[in-house]
């Protein structure tokens, strides 16, 4: 690989963190466009809220948001329930 004045080499941990300090300044969701983006239904995101395996929420005035810090923190809980077989909520150990 060819290296100019424009390309920098840095630890994959460093770039994960930089991406994800990037996307939280990103617009947040409202409950219908998380939703959408997951591909999920109200019906199910609001048994999840039930449940208790809901991402984080803020209000914003009258508005329910998810932050992008919390649609991920919810991913990765998902995807930790998933390789211990868990289809519900996961507490963690």
């Amino acid at each position: 690989m060819v290296e100019d004045e424009r390309t920098i080499t840095i630890a994959v941990a460093e770039y994960e963190r930089l991406l994800a300090e990037a996307a939280d300044h990103g617009p947040s969701d409202t409950i219908g466009s998380f939703c959408q983006g997951e591909k999920i239904s109200r019906a199910l995101y609001y048994k999840m809220k039930v449940e208790g395996w809901a991402p984080a929420e803020m209000w914003v005035g009258d508005s329910v948001r998810i932050t992008p810090r919390a649609r991920r923190e919810w991913r990765r809980q998902r995807e930790r329930a998933a390789a211990a077989g868990v289809r519900r909520k996961f507490e963690a150990a």
